[in-house]
């Protein structure tokens, strides 16, 4: 059969079909947006809780390296130091003219008793023991404010406030 031979389309018919046609394709969009939307939202999620382990991580890292060279401060010696006395001491004995890494004998008792524990430290009233991980955090010097989002990841919003 010929298309040339066969009768037109009513016109209502082609109504009704472009109708159904613009109908389905407005659902479908609408359909896959909100997918992409709700896809979307989940990706960025995992990406906010990446940052905020990576700058826990950061801060953990920093403390850590903070506290070598509180260590190395507190036992009077630095980097260059140690580096030298290594290098003198590996090249035979170090003789009188050779000068020593330790410039002094004891270190500043001030210094040493910074840390000793106060009357009112030992006298703080009891915490929730949900809260000693964060207070750790805090101790060992990471931000604040990391240790808050890091709260509200462990779903602890109501207790950000007695930290």
């Amino acid at each position: 059969m010929d298309p040339s031979q066969m009768p037109p389309v009513p016109l209502d018919q082609v109504l009704v079909l472009l109708n159904r046609f613009v109908k389905s394709t407005g659902l479908f969009l609408n359909d896959f947006a909100t997918e992409c939307d709700a896809r979307l939202a989940s990706v960025s999620k995992r990406v906010d809780k990446l940052t905020l382990e990576v700058a826990l991580l950061e801060a953990k890292f920093h403390s850590l390296h903070d506290e070598d060279e509180a260590r190395n401060i507190s036992n009077g010696t630095s980097e260059i130091e140690a580096k030298k006395d290594e290098t003198q001491m590996s090249g035979g004995v170090p003789t009188e003219s050779t000068p020593t890494a330790l410039s002094h004998t004891a270190p500043n008792e001030d210094y040493t008793n910074q840390f000793a524990s106060t009357p009112a430290e030992t006298s703080m009233p009891a915490v929730d023991p949900r809260l000693n991980k964060y207070m750790g955090m805090l101790r060992v010097g990471i931000p604040r404010d990391a240790v808050v989002i890091k709260m509200q990841i462990d779903g602890l919003e109501n207790l950000i406030d007695k930290l």
